[in-house]
């Protein structure tokens, strides 16, 4: 079974901005050219932050193979245009998620609790979070979080009829 999902690609980046009226230079991986240039929506990294920013219309033209030009919504001129200038650029694009018998396992496990073999109860599963087909769990007990990567190589086992989740966690990621 085959799911289409939403994820964010890292693209590449802006390199600078190409004028006085607010275009950045885009540099992005070879074989994103469709990608970019189907673009409404680019995510610039600030402070580790993903922040939307609208393409204005007929806002991006590519150059060559790697580069392209951008004008985005609210940027007009160069002094806003280099505030993004360094910028990690991330697109949505929609793609299978082989994942998907298994994020769906990962959601039914809401409110179960989780134990380590080596430390015991560590609380109980709030919710799931997927990053980029990566399946984290939220746990949460006595006003602690622990965020638990669900992943075959570290489940013991997993009773359904105790409502319970045995992992086998690195040394060290639960006394974050």
């Amino acid at each position: 079974m085959h799911n289409e999902t939403i994820q964010k690609i890292n693209v590449g980046y802006f390199i600078k901005p190409h004028g006085v009226f607010g275009t950045l230079q885009l540099s992005f991986e070879e074989g994103y050219e469709d990608l970019v240039e189907d673009a409404a929506v680019l995510f610039a990294e600030t402070d580790g932050i993903l922040v939307p920013w609208f393409v204005a219309e007929d806002g991006i033209r590519i150059t060559s193979s790697k580069t392209a030009l951008v004008d985005l919504d609210w940027i007009e001129d160069d002094k806003a245009a280099r505030k993004l200038s360094g910028s990690k650029v991330w697109i949505e694009s929609a793609g299978e998620n082989h994942g998907a018998e298994f994020s769906g396992l990962a959601g039914a496990l809401t409110g179960y609790s989780v134990f380590d073999s080596g430390k015991g109860l560590l609380g109980q599963i709030t919710e799931l979070n997927d990053y980029s087909g990566n399946i984290v769990l939220t746990v949460e007990k006595g006003g602690r979080t622990w965020l638990v990567p669900f992943h075959p190589d570290l489940i013991g086992e997993i009773d359904e009829k105790k409502k319970t989740i045995t992992f086998d966690l690195p040394e060290g990621l639960t006394d974050i």
